[in-house]
């Protein structure tokens, strides 16, 4: 795997255990422990992810468009990946393919879900799907802004 993919994809994965982290504080502080391990194994997760990232690598070297456009496509299955893990886990008794279909709905904030009234679920789980809209929302901006390539010479041309 390409250095610059993990790079990438770690930055988001740290992003996404600081955010697992807030809805553990939040869990705690409005008593809501049903779900609360859920979110401490997604930090746990996501944090070795982003920490794996960060040992660097001295070598500089040009990426070209198709790994950008690689990365891009591989964050969008393995960020919602790691997103379905309260889903899944969660008093709600939902299966693999419905959690990872209510995170990808969540990371690309389609509006979909898999649950039936929204209004009967619990408050950390909304905020976990907020959560995955918000860092969707930031993953397509600088994705838009890595494929453009700024620094490319025949661009300023």
């Amino acid at each position: 795997m390409n250095r610059f993919i993990l790079n990438y994809l770690g930055v988001f994965f740290i992003l996404l255990s600081v955010l697992s982290f807030f809805n553990i504080i939040y869990s705690y502080y409005f008593n809501l422990y049903l779900n609360i391990d859920t979110y401490f194994y997604t930090f746990l997760i996501s944090a070795f992810i982003g920490a794996i990232s960060f040992i660097k690598n001295k070598i500089e070297v040009k990426i070209n468009i198709y790994y950008k456009i690689f990365a891009v496509i591989i964050g969008y299955f393995i960020m919602p990946l790691i997103i379905s893990i309260p889903y899944y886990f969660s008093i709600y008794n939902l299966s693999f393919l419905n959690s990872y279909f209510e995170s990808v709905s969540g990371f690309t904030s389609t509006g979909f879900t898999v649950f039936s009234n929204i209004k009967h679920l619990d408050q950390s789980l909304i905020l976990w799907r907020s959560t995955s809209q918000w860092i969707g929302g930031i993953y397509f901006l600088f994705s838009i802004l890595v494929l453009i390539d700024i620094f490319d010479d025949s661009l300023k041309k």
